[in-house]
């Protein structure tokens, strides 16, 4: 689908997923469903699926055990560190595309149906604390903040396909995107032979 696109950088390309770079056959469309936040401690539910845009999740073919990277960008966090890992456990994965642990600000790759690498889940779960925020408050002058979460290059393994198909979602800004954005997702799409349909 053809949104354009409203950044002037790269964002986080998912045909870079795989190894080579290729645009799957996609093979199924979800709606992610809404959050109804509620005061803390209280999580809150889930709200109705999300209706705009018409997809907000985008099943990808994949061939079980193959190798899945972290998507590359333009987006830089500094030594040429792409992205921070906001989530983990043995089949899903969040990555973050700024230093902030939250969706709230910048692009957020949330991939579901992987074999997550045993090493970074061994990692986060030792950094993610679970008696509190995961991150050290410095003053200004030395650094905002010192995350305590792993923090990853463009391309590095992040795990391996669980079976069939990989589920990916994008958020932006806390909003989820549809996947299905050719110049913004698939900038980068090699051997795709169509063109981009307009959205409706």
């Amino acid at each position: 689908m053809d949104y354009g696109s409203g950044d002037p950088r790269q964002p986080p390309q998912l045909a870079t997923l795989f190894t080579p770079y290729r645009v799957p056959t996609m093979t199924a469309f979800y709606q992610v469903h809404g959050w109804l936040w509620a005061p803390s401690p209280d999580p809150g539910s889930r709200g109705d699926p999300i209706t705009t845009p018409p997809v907000t999740a985008l099943g990808l073919e994949t061939t079980p055990g193959e190798p899945l990277s972290v998507p590359t960008t333009d987006y830089d966090l500094g030594g040429g560190y792409r992205a921070i890992v906001l989530f983990a456990d043995q089949d899903s994965l969040t990555l973050h595309y700024t230093r902030e642990d939250s969706a709230a600000v910048g692009y957020t790759v949330h991939l579901d149906g992987l074999c997550t690498d045993p090493n970074l889940l061994t990692l986060y779960t030792s950094l993610d604390a679970a008696d509190g925020p995961r991150y050290t408050y410095t003053p200004p002058e030395n650094r905002p903040y010192a995350y305590e979460l792993p923090i990853l290059s463009a391309g590095q393994l992040v795990g391996t396909a669980r079976d069939a198909q990989l589920v990916v979602a994008i958020v932006d800004t806390g909003a989820f995107q549809d996947p299905r954005s050719c110049n913004e997702w698939w900038q980068v799409r090699p051997g795709y032979p169509g063109t981009c349909p307009p959205a409706r």
